[in-house]
C-alpha cells in the first residue's frame, strides 16, 4: 500500500514538471511578440510585466514616465511653429531627410541613397519607414512638406531657399533641382518631414491635427487633457529607450515653468534665460549647459584706416578678456572661440588667444600708434545684452589706448549699417550652420558681414566645397581656421550656451547638441 501511494506521488510529480515544463517553452516561445501598443481609439496603454521589448532587441527593463515643459505652445506643426521649444521638442516625434551625429558630421535619417547630377540632388527614401498612422513614408510627404515650408516661411525657411523645384519621381525617389550646387544642399535638409495624407483636405494653417503632431519618430501622440499632452513610445522603432511615456506640459510663461521645476510638477524645462538661479533658486534640481549655434563676434570694417593694420587687429583681439564678457554679461554661460566652426564639430579646429593687455599695448606701439586709437562700435539697441557686451568692450579697449564710440541703432538701422559698412566695429551674433559651404565668406553672399580679400583664404573656401573626402575636408578646414587666426577678418568671442534644467531624480542627461538636445535620449532614466 505504502509502495502505491509512492509510485502515486512520482507519477503526479512528473506530471506536475512536465506541465511547467511545457508552460514555460510557450513563454519563451512567445516572447518576441510582447510588444508595446497604444490603442489609438482608447488611448489605453498596454504593457507585458512592466518590460518593454523592441522586435525582441533591446531589452528595456525599469521604465519610467516623465514630464517636459514647454511654454507657450502656438502648435506642434514643426513648419508652423515659431516656438523653440517646440521645434527642440520635435526631434522626438519627427525626423528628417538627414541629421548630424554627435561630430556633427552629416548622417542619413529617413535617406537611403543620395546623389548629384548636374544641379539635381536625387534622394532615394529607405522603404521600412512608417508614420504613427501606419501609413508608409513615401516621396509626396518630402515634396509636400519642402512645398508647405516654401509656402508659409517658418523657421525652417532658409534651409530650403536654395531648392528650385522639387519632383516626385517615384513612391520612394525625389528630384531636387537647386540653384546653386555648391551650396551642398544635403546638409540643410534636417529639418521634419510630415505627412501629406494627415493634412489631405484639411486647412494646414488652422486645422485641429497641428495640436494632434503626428510623425516617424520616437514618440506618439495619444491625447490632450487640460493643456497636457501625452506621448507614448513607438514600439515600432528599434530604438532603445527607458522612458514609455512623455506628458508635455505647456506653461502659460516661463516663471510657470520655473515654478512647474521648483515644486517638482515638471521633470524637465529648456531656457536661454542666464538668471535662472534668480527664480528657481541653486538647489533641488539639476542642470546641463550646451553650447548653442550663436556665435558672438566683432565684425570688422577693413576700409577704416586703423583697422587696415593687421596690427591694430591683433592688438584687440588679445587686449580683449573674453572670458570676461562671458561671465560679466551671461553669467559664465559662453564658450570662447576665435572659430566660428562649432565646438563639437570634427571639422572644429581649437585656436587658443590668450589674454594679454600689456602686450596689447606694446604691438600698438610698435606700430607707431602712439596716440589714441578712436573707432565706432555699432550694437543693436534692442538687444539688451549686446548693450551692456558692447559698454564692457570699450571699457576693456580703453585701457589699451583704444577708444571706443558704442553707436546705438534699433534693428533697421542696425541691420543697414551692417548691410551698408557704416562702422568700424559691429557687435554681431551669427546663427551658424552646419552646412559646409562657408558661403557667408564669399563675395555678395546673403548675411555676408565680412570684408575679406584674402585671395589664399578664397582658395581654402573654394577647396573646402569641392572637397569630397573626409581627410582632406578636415584638412582645409583647419588651414582655413588656422588663416583666420592669422588675418583677423573678425574679432571672434565665442559661443552661446543654453540650459536644460531637469529634476535631480533624472539621469544621463549629458552631452547635449543644439541641434537635438535628445541625441542621447536612450540614457535618460530615473533613479
Amino acid at each position: 500500500m505504502a509502495l502505491r501511494k509512492k509510485t502515486r506521488r512520482k507519477i503526479t510529480y512528473i506530471t506536475i514538471f512536465i506541465i511547467l515544463c511545457i508552460c514555460v517553452k510557450l513563454f519563451l516561445s512567445n516572447l518576441d511578440n510582447l510588444d508595446f501598443e497604444i490603442d489609438m481609439n482608447t488611448g489605453t496603454n498596454y504593457r507585458e510585466d512592466n518590460i518593454i521589448i523592441n522586435n525582441g532587441n533591446d531589452l528595456v527593463l525599469n521604465y519610467c514616465d516623465i514630464s517636459i515643459g514647454l511654454v507657450d505652445i502656438d502648435t506642434f506643426n514643426p513648419i508652423l511653429t515659431k516656438n523653440s521649444d517646440v521645434i527642440k521638442f520635435s526631434q522626438l516625434v519627427y525626423n528628417s531627410l538627414f541629421d548630424y551625429s554627435k561630430n556633427m558630421d552629416l548622417v542619413t535619417e529617413l535617406v537611403d541613397t543620395y546623389n548629384y547630377n548636374d544641379n539635381d540632388l536625387y534622394i532615394k527614401l529607405k522603404k521600412d519607414i512608417y508614420w504613427h498612422d501606419g501609413n508608409r513614408l513615401n516621396a509626396d510627404d518630402v515634396t509636400f512638406t519642402i512645398n508647405m515650408i516654401k509656402e508659409h516661411k517658418g523657421i525652417y525657411y532658409d534651409f530650403v531657399k536654395n531648392i528650385d523645384t522639387v519632383e516626385v519621381i517615384d513612391d520612394y525617389t525625389v528630384k531636387l533641382t537647386v540653384f546653386d550646387k555648391s551650396i551642398l544642399t544635403e546638409y540643410d535638409l534636417v529639418f521634419p518631414i510630415i505627412s501629406s495624407k494627415y493634412y489631405e483636405g484639411e486647412d494646414f494653417k488652422n486645422t485641429d491635427k497641428n495640436m494632434q503632431p503626428m510623425g516617424t519618430g520616437m514618440y506618439k501622440f495619444v491625447e490632450n487633457i487640460d493643456k497636457q499632452f501625452l506621448f507614448t513610445y513607438n514600439s515600432k522603432l528599434k530604438e532603445k529607450t527607458q522612458v514609455s511615456n512623455i506628458t508635455v506640459i505647456d506653461y502659460s510663461s516661463i516663471s510657470e515653468a520655473y515654478a512647474g521645476i521648483k515644486n517638482k510638477k515638471v521633470d524637465m524645462i529648456f531656457t536661454s534665460l542666464t538668471n535662472y538661479d534668480e527664480f528657481i533658486g541653486k538647489i533641488g534640481y539639476s542642470k546641463e549647459e550646451y553650447i548653442d549655434n550663436t556665435y558672438m563676434f566683432l565684425a570688422v570694417n577693413i576700409a577704416n584706416k586703423y583697422l587696415n593694420n593687421l596690427e591694430v587687429r591683433k592688438a584687440i583681439n588679445i587686449g580683449l578678456d573674453k572670458q570676461s564678457i562671458f561671465n560679466d554679461i551671461h553669467n559664465g554661460l559662453g564658450y570662447v572661440s576665435q572659430s566660428l566652426i562649432y565646438p563639437h564639430s570634427y571639422l572644429y579646429k581649437n585656436i587658443d588667444v590668450n589674454y594679454d593687455i600689456d602686450r596689447a599695448k606694446q604691438i600698438l606701439i610698435d606700430s607707431g600708434l602712439t596716440n589714441q586709437v578712436n573707432l565706432n562700435l555699432l550694437v543693436n539697441s534692442s538687444n539688451e545684452k549686446n548693450v551692456l557686451v558692447a559698454n564692457n568692450i570699450m571699457e576693456q579697449l580703453q585701457k589699451i589706448n583704444v577708444k571706443v564710440n558704442v553707436v546705438k541703432k534699433n534693428s533697421k538701422e542696425y541691420l543697414e549699417g551692417l548691410e551698408k559698412g557704416n562702422y568700424d566695429l559691429a557687435l554681431v551674433n551669427f546663427n551658424i550652420s552646419n552646412n559646409i559651404n562657408m558661403k557667408m565668406f564669399e563675395d555678395n553672399a546673403y548675411d555676408s558681414v565680412f570684408n575679406f580679400e584674402n585671395v589664399t583664404f578664397k582658395n581654402y573656401i573654394s577647396n573646402i566645397k569641392d572637397t569630397d573626402t573626409y581627410i582632406d575636408r578636415k584638412q582645409n578646414f583647419a588651414n582655413m581656421q588656422a588663416m583666420i587666426l592669422e588675418e583677423l577678418p573678425y574679432i571672434g568671442i565665442g559661443f552661446m550656451k543654453e540650459t536644460v534644467i531637469f529634476s535631480a531624480d533624472l539621469l544621463g542627461v549629458t552631452d547635449l547638441r543644439y541641434n537635438n538636445l535628445f541625441i542621447n535620449f536612450s540614457e535618460f532614466y530615473k533613479k
